[in-house]
């Protein structure tokens, strides 16, 4: 029987440094709240509106909004060492990079990296990930579903 999501479900997000151009050690790491197709679909529509060239800051905030709304915490430190609050003006200070995976994470395109310590139920959402873009479907939505069955 299928299951609505549950309002608290966060996922825990690794984005290795090597794989966004960082130095090796200064590895991401966050907890978000899975996309719905209907807020992923929202900022596609937002972000494909006018002109992308001559209105890319627009463009740019329609995925910025969704990352901030998504995440619920995250490692990243502001140039003082403390905690960075997450919000569009944080995001947009990332590495172009990162910047870029997280968004492609928050919309569900990516799943992030496996982390060394992941639990078994962890390591069966990126295989169920892994399996779902071999089909051509989105993984985030697979792991999100397979995390809704457990």
């Amino acid at each position: 029987m299928p299951k609505l999501i549950d309002d608290g479900q966060t996922i825990r997000t690794l984005i290795r440094a090597e794989t966004v151009g960082l130095e090796k050690g200064d590895d991401f790491y966050c907890e978000r709240r899975p996309t719905l197709p209907g807020e992923r679909n929202n900022a596609v529509n937002r972000a494909g509106r006018g002109d992308r060239y001559r209105e890319f800051d627009e463009y740019n905030a329609a995925y910025a909004e969704l990352v901030a709304e998504k995440l619920v915490w995250w490692n990243v430190r502001d140039a003082q060492g403390k905690p960075a609050e997450i919000n569009v003006a944080s995001i947009n200070l990332l590495p172009p990079a990162l910047w870029g995976r997280l968004t492609d994470i928050a919309m569900g395109y990516d799943v992030g990296d496996l982390p060394t310590d992941a639990s078994d139920e962890e390591k069966a959402a990126f295989a169920v990930a892994f399996e779902a873009a071999k089909c051509g479907a989105i993984p985030g939505d697979a792991v999100t579903e397979a995390a809704r069955k457990n």
